[in-house]
């Protein structure tokens, strides 16, 4: 497989999981989850305070559980806010970078959630 072509694979990859993540939203949304509103807007308005690596490891969580699970209404919301504000922050919104990263570190970041979720510190499996 060429470069090129590994390349357009992760991009869906992650773009699939990224759709995937705004579709729970927007069905969650109707469902029962609607009662408990969105995240609020104050929890969002802090995402810019967050250092860069408060980011990075609520962004892999976020990754892991959609990965791993499903994901509802009000996680899903957060997530994509996290996903948003770490490409703002760290990537300065280039979404290419953040697709190299991701693909650098996903495997190395997943096993490091797997192995929270494991020892019961409950942020791998939120």
């Amino acid at each position: 497989m060429t470069r090129h072509a590994v390349s357009r694979s992760a991009t869906a990859t992650f773009g699939n999981l990224m759709f995937s993540l705004l579709l729970t939203v927007a069905f969650g949304l109707s469902g029962a989850d609607a009662r408990e509103g969105p995240v609020p807007q104050s929890a969002r308005s802090a995402l810019p305070t967050l250092a860069p690596v408060a980011l990075e490891r609520a962004f892999w969580a976020c990754d892991y559980a959609g990965s791993t699970r499903w994901v509802g209404a009000e996680e899903g919301v957060a997530c994509v806010a996290i996903y948003e504000e770490l490409k703002r922050k760290k990537f300065a919104g280039d979404f290419e970078a953040l697709l190299a990263w991701w693909l650098r570190n996903k495997a190395t970041e997943h096993r490091a959630q797997a192995a929270r979720a494991a020892a019961g510190d409950g942020f791998g499996d939120r």
